[in-house]
């Protein structure tokens, strides 16, 4: 069930790292939605990157969860603006993973020249990613596949490098497509 789970989560959240933001060691990086499926690995990912800072934003019911992922800092963000966050300034990256409204003039200020915005939920950055300077990548972001990619991701998942939560199993039958339809309406 992780290796079904992680193909697109995994290669989304990884593609935005390494394609999109180029994190390297040392950088700085927020993870808007450290408890969605992409940002959770996004969060993981970040860190076995070489990210020295990895923020993320998440619910209140969410906090528990999202400690386990090794975040430096978490933002419940029905309680602080993420924006105003003093701690964010100076990022390397900001990656949407929830399409948060108006994200991408939020996280501007945030970021320093040179750096990137990416989301996968948003399209407020337009689809350029070169359409921003000073930074060097800001858009909206879509995976490809990488066979590698996806052997590294299951190979990090084995040795328990990577966690990957799995909400519910379900045999593969026409049953689990109906059941899965109906919890995504």
């Amino acid at each position: 069930s992780q290796a079904a789970g992680l193909a697109l989560v995994g290669l989304t959240a990884l593609g935005t790292l390494r394609d999109a933001a180029k994190i390297k060691k040392g950088a700085r990086v927020l993870c808007l939605g450290g408890s969605s499926a992409v940002g959770a690995l996004a969060v993981q990912l970040a860190k076995l990157e070489g990210a020295a800072f990895v923020a993320t934003t998440c619910s209140t019911r969410n906090m528990d969860f999202v400690k386990s992922l090794g975040a430096d800092k978490i933002i419940d963000y029905t309680k602080e603006k993420w924006a105003e966050d003093a701690d964010l300034k100076g990022l390397d990256a900001v990656l949407d993973y929830v399409g948060e409204e108006g994200g991408f003039e939020k996280a501007k200020p945030l970021i320093k020249d040179g750096g990137a915005f990416v989301s996968i939920a948003a399209m407020d950055a337009g689809f350029d990613p070169a359409g921003h300077p000073p930074l060097s990548y800001a858009a909206f972001y879509c995976l490809r596949n990488d066979a590698a990619m996806q052997t590294e991701l299951a190979k990090l998942v084995v040795s328990g490098k990577l966690k990957l939560k799995i909400e519910e199993e379900f045999d593969f039958t026409a049953d689990a497509t109906r059941k899965m339809v109906n919890k995504m309406q």
